[in-house]
């Protein structure tokens, strides 16, 4: 099997969506809380601060619907590489 230039660059660009793929798969698992998770963060040892957790839960589901994107991109993106990689040949 002979390594060719393209053969290179066709690993290198499907190794790195995979990578940003697990990436942001990782990342939005992370940063989604629980409302349990959020109420302990805003609370403080007499009082809870209810704004601050409904923040906290407000932007934990921003960030993972974006990082959810980023990952659907990226799997998009892989499958198009792959369908231009393996298309017929005449």
């Amino acid at each position: 099997m002979q390594v060719t230039w393209g053969g290179v660059a066709i690993a290198l660009v499907i190794g790195g969506m995979l990578l940003a793929l697990v990436g942001a798969a990782y990342a939005a698992n992370a940063v989604i809380l629980t409302e349990i998770q959020a109420t302990a963060l805003a609370s403080t040892k007499w009082n809870l601060n209810a704004e601050l957790r409904d923040a906290l839960l407000d932007q934990s589901r921003a960030a993972a619907w974006g990082l959810r994107a980023v990952a659907l991109g990226t799997a998009a993106q892989v499958a198009g590489t792959f369908m231009q990689w393996w298309r017929p040949r005449p």
